[in-house]
């Protein structure tokens, strides 16, 4: 072999050497974007979870109170008057 066909091959394995790096490391993003997709979903899913549990501790602190006021106004009022 000669010079320039040695150094074409040197090139030429360099080269596959990148594309591979490369294909690992486009792969790797890859798996980083979905880690964070499936992240985002569940902290999406978890805000949900809150904001309903939120939607039923205020419901129940309502009733709570409301309760609270009928029966001040039994313990105040016994017959009703």
């Amino acid at each position: 072999m000669s010079n320039v066909e040695t150094r074409i091959t040197v090139l030429e394995k360099r080269a596959d050497t990148t594309d591979n790096r490369l294909i690992e490391m486009m792969m790797s993003n890859n798996r980083a974007v979905e880690k964070a997709n499936d992240a985002l979903g569940k902290a999406i899913e978890a805000n949900g979870i809150a904001k309903s549990a939120e939607r039923v501790t205020n419901d129940n602190v309502v009733n709570v109170k409301q309760d609270m006021k009928e029966l001040k106004k039994a313990l105040t009022n016994p017959l009703g008057n």
